[in-house]
């Protein structure tokens, strides 16, 4: 009977297992306040700061982008001109050549 109620016993932990088991557990259990002070304060902040800055940096994008847009129109319509102009030059051309 002594060997079964041995078995089932949990296994001795030497001093150095206990001490692995105890810092594992203490991270484990550490909530966010334990780990420096004022960290809540700084993720405050990040996100007040995100709040600030995001509008501005996305205005900025979609602002090129526009720029961009209205530079490739403006050349489609300077090219347009110029192929109409090429076209009305000849001496051939009748008024269909030139709006087509």
């Amino acid at each position: 009977m002594k060997m079964q109620e041995q078995s089932q016993e949990t296994p001795r932990m030497t001093p150095i297992s206990r001490r692995h088991a105890a810092q594992s557990c203490r991270h484990s259990v550490q909530s966010h306040r334990d780990q420096k002070p004022g960290m809540r304060r700084r993720r405050g902040a990040a996100a007040a700061e995100f709040a600030v800055v995001a509008p501005i940096f996305l205005l900025m994008v979609f602002g090129i982008v526009e720029i961009g847009r209205g530079l490739m129109v403006q050349q489609l319509l300077t090219n347009a001109s110029r192929v109409g102009a090429r076209r009305a030059v000849m001496l051939s051309a009748s008024n269909s050549d030139v709006i087509s």
